[in-house]
């Protein structure tokens, strides 16, 4: 392996020289830093004075720094940088310095790893011991005090006062945008009975971040890639997906499509087919794809049906991967919507979370449950304040931990197979605001 893969003097360099221009950054991140993350002697000699001001009780900042470097024989002028400084931009650069460091530790095991397998007097504790270091190779969490998590909170709060972005994605549906959007660490049922729309409202999701310039992976049960990809362009080229699918288009059609649909090919979602054989398989492939493509939200459709393919008991089961789901979207740090049937109920059509098929523990793992309500599909002519229930649907937020519960009608369109925001007047009682 090409050792020059293992470091980026450039980044080491970003980072440090980020923290010294700006206080806040440094005061939030800093902490999250250890010297090992530094293959430049000049970076580690940086780190080692910023971290004695630090201790100090006073902030580094590159006067004082490039000072303290000089009369040790170096030069700052290096750690001056054109990057934009935020949070995560900082934060990013970090990741990438873990990364490397942690690879920078396999490399080594793997050397020493070699060098025992032809090592005829290693004995098997020597083995043991081997095996043992390359289970503690990780990113290890850093253990912080209530005083870091309350410099974190000002650090967003001023973020969200200068109108930056705090992380929260957007979605293209005023129900979760008014609430800061998708989140990272966030697990998120949308959960339906049977054709209620569920698959939709997911790939509606992924096009419109897609659009926004957020990565997403999608993995169906039900679908394979070129039919989830023909839903997800048909509103755009405003033909119905069975149509791209199985049907003959005119050349008028097929110039639209054409044209349309390379305009939106390069839309950041990906598929993995191959890894629909069982639910490790899927775990696998999602951190897979956040490696390789930088994905930050993940759509599962959906569990029951993931669930079939494995043989233990089917409700524990069930609730087991609501839980390694939500392990996955916090460690690493994405966003995961896994889409769950709802039991039916001839009394009440309304849905409700108690009704999620196959186990209550989906409810407690998650931290949004979104349920969707089609009345038309039932007869229902209006809801109850008279609005006419053709071409909606209902989206209701059962559980929202951190943003309330609420619900929202939207606009539902069937042939194209998309939701959206409302193209009407709104129920006059409907509050749309934020829990607090």
């Amino acid at each position: 392996m090409n050792e020059a893969q293992l470091y980026n003097f450039q980044i080491e360099n970003e980072v440090l020289g980020g923290m010294m221009l700006d206080r806040n950054i440094c005061e939030s991140c800093f902490n999250k830093l250890d010297k090992d993350l530094f293959v430049g002697g000049a970076a580690r000699q940086v780190y080692d004075i910023m971290r004695d001001i630090i201790r100090e009780n006073r902030v580094p900042e590159f006067p004082e720094v490039g000072m303290r470097l000089m009369q040790a024989g170096g030069d700052v002028s290096q750690f001056m940088t054109n990057t934009d400084i935020t949070f995560t931009a900082i934060e990013e650069r970090i990741d990438i310095l873990y990364n490397l460091q942690v690879r920078r530790k396999l490399n080594a095991l793997c050397l020493e790893g070699l060098k025992l397998s032809t090592d005829l007097t290693a004995n098997v504790d020597e083995v043991n011991e081997l095996f043992s270091k390359f289970d503690t190779v990780k990113k290890e969490e850093k253990e912080v005090s209530f005083k870091d998590t309350v410099i974190e909170l000002q650090n967003e709060v001023a973020v969200r006062l200068n109108g930056e972005d705090t992380g929260g994605m957007m979605t293209g549906l005023h129900i979760f945008d008014c609430r800061s959007g998708f989140h990272r660490g966030d697990l998120i049922i949308l959960a339906g009975e049977t054709s209620q729309g569920k698959s939709t409202l997911a790939t509606t999701l992924a096009r419109n971040m897609g659009l926004m310039g957020i990565p997403s992976a999608y993995y169906s049960f039900e679908m394979g890639a070129k039919q989830l990809t023909a839903r997800i362009i048909a509103r755009d080229v405003c033909i119905a997906s069975s149509m791209i699918l199985y049907g003959k288009m005119n050349q008028t059609e097929y110039s639209n499509f054409f044209d349309k649909s390379s305009a939106l090919s390069e839309l950041p979602i990906y598929f993995d087919d191959r890894s629909r054989t069982s639910f490790s398989s899927v775990c696998a492939s999602i951190k897979k794809m956040v490696r390789k493509y930088g994905v930050r939200i993940v759509f599962i459709d959906y569990l029951q049906i993931m669930a079939n393919n494995e043989k233990d008991n089917r409700e524990q089961l069930i609730g087991d991967m609501a839980r390694d789901l939500k392990r996955i979207a916090v460690d690493e740090d994405i966003c995961v919507v896994a889409l769950s049937q709802l039991s039916r109920n001839k009394e009440q059509k309304k849905p409700t979370i108690s009704r999620l098929r196959g186990s209550g523990q989906i409810e407690e793992a998650c931290d949004i449950a979104v349920l969707i309500y089609r009345p038309e599909v039932y007869g229902i002519k209006t809801y109850d304040n008279n609005l006419p229930t053709a071409g909606t649907a209902q989206l209701i937020i059962g559980k929202g931990r951190n943003i309330g519960i609420g619900e929202e009608i939207v606009t539902f369109n069937a042939g194209l197979s998309f939701f959206q925001d409302y193209q009407g007047e709104q129920p006059a009682e409907k509050d749309n605001s934020m829990p607090w």
